[in-house]
């Protein structure tokens, strides 16, 4: 249990299905631009995950290669999000 009897475990299960919809849709929305893209569970923890090995580029840029964000873009249109390691 958490402060004030708030159980933060219950809500989490209660919103995992959801959780891993939003996940879904993300990864549909990016698959033509990711082709390693991917739905993870590991727990209560949902992402929308791609292994690319160059993926990286395409979704945060270079000195040569601007941002083009779509992964960030798929995310925002979900509604609020943060991405990992930011």
């Amino acid at each position: 249990m958490g402060f004030s009897g708030l159980d933060l475990a219950a809500f989490a299960d209660a919103t995992l299905e959801a959780r891993v919809a939003i996940a879904s849709e993300i990864a549909a929305d990016v698959a033509g631009h990711y082709q390693t893209v991917k739905v993870e569970v590991d727990g209560q923890r949902v992402s929308a995950t791609t292994y690319g090995s160059f993926d990286h580029l395409k979704e945060w840029g270079s000195i040569n290669n601007p941002p083009k964000g779509y992964m960030r873009s798929a995310a925002a249109a979900q509604g609020n999000f943060t991405p990992e390691g930011k």
